[in-house]
């Protein structure tokens, strides 16, 4: 994240972080859903894409949704302490999925997963 463009850049980072964890924590509890429930794939449209590692799939989980169109939303708003807080909610939900992605490879075998 890039804090010179912010007017608060103390709220972005803030943003970021909670955002960053946010989508971290909703990307690995889908990955509790029953099995039928999932979707296999990445989309190739994702801002943030996910490459396979070690063979494990790629799921639609995986994919940055709710981060840019949360950032989309922050566009909007008028006020820049706001504005700087959900924009930077926006940019950490939507590296979240990847990240879970990296850590479900990481320790996923160690859980049996």
């Amino acid at each position: 994240m890039e804090t010179e463009s912010y007017k608060y850049p103390v709220l972005a980072k803030l943003g970021e972080s909670v955002g960053f964890a946010a989508g971290v924590t909703v990307t690995l509890a889908l990955g509790l859903a029953p099995r039928s429930s999932k979707v296999r794939g990445s989309s190739i449209s994702s801002p943030v894409p996910v490459i396979p590692v070690a063979g494990r799939p790629v799921e639609r989980r995986h994919d940055a949704v709710y981060g840019p169109e949360i950032s989309s939303f922050a566009q909007k708003l008028s006020s820049p302490p706001l504005h700087d807080l959900v924009l930077g909610f926006g940019a950490g939900a939507t590296v979240a999925p990847r990240a879970a992605y990296e850590l479900e490879v990481k320790y996923g075998p160690m859980i049996g997963r």
